[in-house]
C-alpha cells in the first residue's frame, strides 16, 4: 500500500510514501501497531503514531522492517 498526496502548489506534481517500517508493541495483553514509518519518494522518511507516545514502554518496542515491493529500485516507489 502507498499514499498519494499532492505537493503544495504544484497540481501536476505528486508525492508517493510507502511503509519501511513498524514499532509493535503490547498494550493490555493485545500486540499493536504503535507507530509507522513512511518512506516518500523525495527520501524523506516520516512517522505516523497510532497510539499516545507517553503510554507506552519505548524498551518494549519491536521495530519491524516492512518489505516492499520489488521494483526497479529498492525504495519500493
Amino acid at each position: 500500500m502507498s499514499w498519494l498526496v499532492p505537493v503544495a502548489n504544484s497540481p501536476q506534481t505528486w508525492k508517493r510514501a510507502v511503509p519501511v517500517r513498524e514499532g509493535v508493541g503490547y498494550v493490555d495483553g493485545a500486540r499493536v501497531i504503535a507507530w509507522r514509518e513512511y518512506r516518500w519518494n523525495t527520501g524523506e522518511i516520516s512517522r505516523i503514531w497510532f497510539l499516545d507516545a507517553t503510554d507506552l514502554d519505548h524498551r518494549m518496542i519491536d521495530i519491524v522492517e516492512i518489505a516492499t515491493h520489488p521494483g526497479s529500485d529498492d525504495t519500493g516507489l
